[in-house]
């Protein structure tokens, strides 16, 4: 490896303080094999060549570019092609369209042009570009001519690290159909400014990125409270002493920190006085979340939607009794009027104190009952709770909503899902996702999967990205105890699976990468491992998401899993 060795003595030298990162060594050292080849102009130009790169390392595209103008007479291919294709792109402060290397070949000298390009988009900002030129030059593979340039590839990996990153959130955020990938691609662009270095020059994109991304969220929501006719309502409550969490007017925005809550005993309501008699036939409460049958975590379960002509007297005109969802949709038969009443008849939590929370209201007109089924406003990702690393949301085409909760007392994630599969090309599941820069682990332990059907699943992932075909790796256990070691090595493929011997819950399960390589193990006690199978990934960028999920392998039906103990070890320096 390293340069070619009929360049000259002391190359090697000079390539390894550019490798290093010691660029004002390399870029000495190479001028200096310049001026010792100055009567030998195939030597001479790659010397001036990997000087400008040091140099441009250092200084920037302005001062490679003099340095490459030294090739202006050079007589070689070379010579030729950086004095006269890549020098003029250097100057001045306008960016490279990627296109502008569509035509050089990753075969010889001309892929390393792709770099410097690409490294002039980088430090002006310009992600798109830089992120094409430098994903190109990296898939260099060069003749035997100069294969020495193979190890020229490793001065692209940093950036490359840093593209992937910024690639997995911004592509997650513009292939986004569906309110719950719209959800999961805000909260990857958040996460994404924490995860780029903090001398990133991809960092004002990424916060361009975000900025526009909230931005449709605003303006989507926007629209949505037109369509509300609850958001233009005078709101009052039962208890005018609303807590911390906001006002009530609040409850309808579907943002989970600007909730309506109320901790009072006794009848606990929040009434909207519409101001004119309106037409309603369509009701929709996004509340606490799914109830547990022990009743572990906070919800709302109950409601009855009453009208009035008056705001005093008032009629029930809907009634919602033992609703486990945290999404109750309702249409009914149409009724005019002004003043509408929702009332909590029953409310528990873990404490045994009782409350209302409600995170998003709406009323709908007769329209409304030929639109689509609700889903909840965006403004935020959803999550456990302020402080969780999780992220959570359907992966895939789920017909029945999902939840996810975290029990403070028992510290347990609890995840309800629907889904049809985690194996064959279009997965369906519920995810609680982190991304993970690099190699490291997810260990889980899962206490209990309770389910109808028998290949139900419940485990741990790490997966490529968040569509419904990324290649990804699964431990997971099933109804009866079994359990599977899946593996999807690249994305749109089909997965394979090793069945293994059935094993007894509460089990711990472990997710490893290291490099592209995937191992899945299983325990008894979280500590001896035994491993159950590996795998390596095609497709698998520097980021990857990283998680716990279930799936009950039939829409239209949840499965309910509870993991203890989730953590998440990130070897990465």
């Amino acid at each position: 490896a390293g340069v070619d060795p009929a360049t000259a003595d002391h190359a090697k030298e000079a390539q390894e303080s550019l490798f290093s990162g010691d660029f004002d060594k390399a870029a000495e050292a190479f001028g200096a094999l310049a001026k010792k080849n100055a009567k030998d102009a195939p030597k001479q130009a790659w010397a001036i060549v990997l000087q400008a790169l040091a140099t441009q390392y250092m200084k920037g595209a302005d001062s490679a570019a003099g340095v490459l103008g030294q090739l202006t007479d050079s007589g070689t291919q070379v010579g030729k092609f950086f004095g006269q294709e890549i020098a003029p792109r250097l100057q001045g402060d306008t960016g490279v369209p990627a296109a502008a290397a569509n035509n050089f070949s990753n075969t010889n000298h001309q892929a390393l042009g792709a770099l410097f390009l690409g490294l002039k988009d980088y430090n002006l900002g310009e992600a798109e570009d830089a992120r094409a030129l430098i994903s190109q030059f990296t898939r260099l593979q060069p003749e035997p001519s100069v294969a020495w340039l193979e190890e020229f590839k490793k001065l692209g990996k940093p950036l490359q690290a840093e593209f992937t990153t910024y690639g997995l959130a911004v592509d997650a955020w513009r292939t986004a159909s569906t309110p719950a990938q719209r959800t999961q691609a805000i909260a990857a662009l958040h996460d994404l400014l924490a995860k780029l270095p903090a001398n990133s020059k991809l960092l004002p994109a990424a916060r361009k990125a975000l900025a526009d991304a909230e931005k449709t969220i605003v303006d989507t929501q926007s629209a949505s409270l037109k369509n509300n006719l609850a958001s233009g309502a005078k709101i009052t409550t039962s208890n005018p002493a609303i807590d911390k969490d906001g006002p009530p007017e609040a409850a309808i925005d579907g943002d989970p920190e600007t909730k309506w809550r109320e901790g009072k005993t006794g009848v606990k309501w929040i009434a909207f006085d519409l101001g004119s008699s309106k037409k309603i036939s369509r009701w929709i409460v996004h509340h606490a979340g799914s109830t547990l049958a022990d009743k572990s975590e906070l919800n709302t379960v109950d409601f009855t939607l009453q009208s009035s002509p008056d705001g005093s007297h008032w009629a029930d005109v809907d009634v919602v009794t033992d609703n486990y969802s945290g999404i109750t949709d309702r249409v009914f038969n149409a009724i005019t009027t002004r003043h509408v009443r929702l009332v909590v008849n029953k409310a528990t939590n873990s404490t045994k104190d009782t409350f209302a929370r409600i995170f998003e209201f709406q009323l709908g007109d007769a329209a409304e009952q030929a639109k689509a089924v609700y889903a909840p406003a965006e403004s935020r990702a959803v999550r456990f709770n302020k402080d969780a690393p999780f992220v959570t949301g359907p992966v895939g085409k789920i017909d029945t909503a999902g939840s996810a909760q975290y029990d403070e007392k028992k510290k347990i994630y609890i995840l309800r899902g629907s889904g049809a599969d985690i194996w064959e090309k279009d997965d369906a599941f519920e995810f609680a996702w982190a991304p993970m820069v690099g190699d490291g682990e997810i260990v889980a332990r899962v206490l209990n999967l309770d389910s109808k059907h028998n290949w139900s699943k419940a485990g741990v992932m790490i997966r490529a990205n968040l569509t419904p075909n990324a290649s990804h790796a699964m431990v997971d256990v099933g109804s009866g105890g079994k359990l599977q070691f899946l593996l999807r090595k690249q994305q749109g493929a089909l997965a394979t699976s090793k069945d293994l011997p059935p094993a007894a819950l509460p089990l711990w399960l472990k997710i490893t990468r290291q490099g592209n390589t995937i191992i899945g193990y299983q325990s008894a006690d979280g500590l001896n491992w035994n491993e159950l199978g590996r795998g390596a990934f095609v497709d698998l960028g520097a980021t990857a998401y990283v998680g716990i999920c279930v799936c009950s392998h039939v829409n239209g039906q949840l499965s309910k899993a509870e993991f203890s103990d989730v953590t998440i070890n990130n070897n990465q320096p």
